[in-house]
């Protein structure tokens, strides 16, 4: 069998045993969704999920497939037939990844592990500036315990999901490789060294905290985490350990590794429905800013803004793990579309003022939506240009004006007359006023910070990400096929995209978030979707986030 015969993903899967992590965060839903749906014949999937004190893991699965909408084409194709088709499939591992042996005892994922083909590790933190102790134990840690599962099994297969992002504050052309032992700006590293050195710096970060109450120390945790990143040349926090987890499992000869690395990962094309996210991903606080009042965004329009849909993704990560099923799978597959079918910043910003346009005009929207912002347009400027409308100098203005107005004694300043007549209505508006102007520099602070963290990807670095592994493997898949699995980014339109799938998709399940509200689930099956547990070893209760790791 040579790696240039064809590939059929169905056909790989055929009776295979799979254990997935991660099945309750953004990608791994869709993944395992377009898994059952499209892969019937299947073997055995093993989800690993995390059980609580309120929730078994059991519980947590059987309420996603029956309420989520990525599972809406599991439930239309299956109806009252779905608990008897996912209990004939799913097997709930009660895991958390975090602890040794994803939190099984050994003898338990020695036993799971003799009936596993592949691991698919999906599951990460993907918070950019998350506490440098949870970072270590879920996306470094949790990397390795998986390897551990996977080098169990009879083949030692591991398909891990990383990011693109891994290779740190720089420009160019990224080619597929992992270099261990190095990091971005070019030090010598030791990944267990620096653990050591991050966790160092994390609880000297406590000791010099003024405040010790867990939010402040959290807080300084997540400070000296961020510098000890930015001191190697990584955006944040998130790379270094998604970068670290990378070198750490390349260096093991006791699996067959394949790396999976998404740059962006956002709204699906088709699949699970047109437009659906999950949760706030990398491109709605960007799309939320630029639809508010705030016009002017510090970025610079020739970057690249490499951005994949989900359902594309996890179509890719669907052929690696075919392959890796086959044998045939290489070490690492960038996915992205900043190579073939490149979308810049300056572009996704007249987009997205096209977009904003139509949503102010939306039924329901307000005055200042129909009449003020819809006639705004964003524009890119120079994150080191402070002029008029920097946000530093906008907060500025707010304290001032904020300080002003509370200091202003109206009975000084109003003649006595004015003030027996207006002056309970003159002081309520001092006061409306001053907590406005308290919100605005709350606001103020939030896109600052928002800004700050995104910086990396919209001015400082411009990358291109190649992908000749992902374009090969998908070369090779069967015709019949390629409408389920083709992996193809050069059919995206940007504009029909971007105005079509991506803004309604944010403005429907990620904008209601960032103004705080709750996104509902679809409505629970009826009859009640029941799943029968087949294997429900206790897991340790650490706090272990199953979240996708898929954004920068």
């Amino acid at each position: 069998m040579t790696m240039q015969e064809s590939l059929s993903v169905r056909k790989a899967f055929e009776g295979k045993n799979v254990l997935v992590t991660g099945a309750t965060g953004f990608v791994g839903k869709v993944f395992l969704s377009m898994l059952l749906d499209e892969v019937e014949n299947v073997g055995n999937v093993h989800v690993l999920v995390r059980g609580g004190k309120d929730k078994t893991a059991t519980d947590r699965l059987t309420e996603m497939f029956s309420t989520s909408p990525a599972f809406r084409p599991l439930r239309a194709k299956h109806g009252s037939n779905l608990s008897a088709f996912l209990s004939a499939h799913i097997d709930v591992v009660d895991g958390d990844v975090s602890q040794p042996y994803l939190g099984l005892t050994k003898k338990a994922a020695e036993k799971l592990a003799k009936k596993v083909d592949l691991v698919i590790h999906i599951a990460g933190l993907t918070d950019f500036e998350p506490d440098p102790c949870q970072a270590i134990d879920i996306n470094i840690r949790g990397g390795m315990n998986a390897a551990d599962v996977a080098a169990m099994t009879p083949r030692g297969r591991l398909v891990h999901v990383s990011t693109c992002f891994v290779v740190g504050n720089r420009s160019g052309e990224i080619t597929e490789t992992v270099t261990p032992g190095i990091a971005p700006n070019g030090k010598k590293i030791d990944p267990e060294t620096e653990i050591t050195a991050l966790l160092d710096a994390a609880k000297a970060s406590e000791l010099t905290s003024e405040r010790k109450e867990p939010k402040w120390l959290k807080r300084a945790r997540v400070a000296a985490g961020t510098k000890f990143a930015n001191g190697l040349g990584y955006p944040n926090l998130y790379t270094l350990s998604k970068s670290l987890s990378e070198q750490m499992l390349a260096t093991r000869t006791d699996i067959a590794l394949s790396i999976a690395r998404p740059a962006i990962v956002e709204c699906a094309v088709s699949y699970p429905l047109p437009g659906w996210n999950e949760g706030v991903n990398t491109s709605a606080p960007l799309v939320w800013l630029l639809a508010s009042p705030f016009r002017e965004l510090p970025a610079r329009p020739d970057v690249r803004f490499d951005v994949i849909p989900v359902d594309t993704c996890c179509r890719g990560l669907m052929l690696i793990s075919a392959a890796s099923l086959r044998n045939e799978a290489e070490q690492l597959y960038q996915m992205g579309t900043s190579q073939e079918n490149p979308l810049t910043l300056g572009r996704a910003i007249d987009l997205t003022s096209l977009g904003a346009r139509k949503h102010h005009m939306r039924d329901g929207a307000t005055t200042l939506e129909r009449f003020v912002l819809r006639y705004l347009d964003a524009v890119p400027v120079d994150a080191d240009r402070e002029g008029p409308l920097h946000v530093s100098r906008l907060r500025k203005l707010a304290k001032n004006l904020r300080s002003f107005v509370a200091e202003v004694d109206m009975k000084k300043v109003l003649p006595k007359p004015v003030h027996a007549a207006l002056g309970e209505r003159v002081t309520r508006a001092q006061w409306v006023t001053h907590m406005a102007l308290q919100g605005a520099d709350m606001n103020l602070r939030r896109v600052e910070y928002m800004l700050r963290l995104y910086r990396p990807f919209i001015h400082d670095n411009d990358w291109t990400f190649s992908t000749t592994s992902m374009k090969k493997l998908a070369s090779r898949l069967t015709s019949e096929e390629k409408s389920t699995f083709g992996y193809d980014v050069t059919t995206i339109d940007w504009r029909s995209y971007w105005l079509d799938t991506q803004w309604p998709g944010l403005a429907k399940w990620c904008l209601p978030i960032l103004e705080g509200e709750e996104i509902p689930n679809d409505p629970p099956m009826e009859p009640a979707l029941r799943l029968r547990a087949k294997s429900t070893t206790k897991a340790t209760t650490k706090d272990a986030d199953e979240v996708e790791g898929a954004h920068p």
